[in-house]
């Protein structure tokens, strides 16, 4: 079995993160010692961008070979592995059931340096099911992006619930550069402003929203 040693992880749930869009306050970690794999290319991609199942005896073959630092002592990872086509790379974290729970990225120089090491490496047969396709990603809208498109829908939907329409015709005047007394129209159109490509006027916006509740605070 082939390994790669000391790097560092930032697993998630939902969706890869590159390694430039890593935060500080992420849940890094210091991986000591991971198992890699190589598969063909349109395996490598059901591997990344769906959610799959790998059969007991991929379980079995990896279970307990990542080590993680923690503090001053070692913690395995019961199931986990670097898969890569040798262009592209991710880590898996799976359950029991084979079922991926967690995944990751790496940061550049050590997805080069991955990479060059998978050049010597056979694919490897993987066994495994794809249970959905996660299409629903956009997978060129960045984790900042994603961000502000949430925080302003959560806003809209918060003003929505508490029947804040004042805040909502204050809003709409300042996307839309005009006045608007119908409520239903109002918010119609402010719920489908996030659906468009986000710009730096969603960015502003939102400031705008943050400095009005920094006020109602005060």
């Amino acid at each position: 079995m082939n390994y790669i040693y000391d790097i560092l992880v930032n697993f998630n749930d939902k969706e890869v993160y590159e390694f430039f869009e890593w935060e500080k306050d992420d849940n890094i970690e210091h991986i000591r010692k991971i198992p890699i794999f190589k598969v063909k290319p349109q395996e490598f991609n059901d591997f990344k961008n769906n959610k799959i199942k790998v059969d007991q005896s991929f379980l079995n073959k990896i279970k307990n070979k990542t080590e993680m630092f923690c503090n001053t002592s070692i913690e395995y990872i019961e199931y986990c592995a670097i898969i890569t086509d040798g262009m592209d790379l991710v880590v898996i974290e799976f359950d029991k059931e084979g079922e991926y729970i967690l995944k990751s990225s790496m940061l550049l120089d050590e997805m080069e340096d991955t990479l060059d090491e998978s050049e010597l490496i056979d694919d490897e047969n993987i066994k495994y099911t794809v249970l959905n396709k996660e299409i629903n990603i956009n997978r060129f809208v960045t984790r900042f992006e994603n961000k502000i498109k949430s925080e302003i829908e959560l806003e809209i939907k918060k003003l929505v619930e508490n029947k804040n329409f004042k805040k909502l015709k204050y809003l709409y005047y300042e996307w839309f550069n005009k006045k608007n007394n119908d409520i239903d129209s109002i918010i119609n159109n402010l719920s489908n402003i996030t659906n468009e490509e986000i710009s730096k006027k969603h960015i502003s916006f939102l400031e705008l929203i943050n400095l009005s509740n920094m006020k109602k605070q005060l």
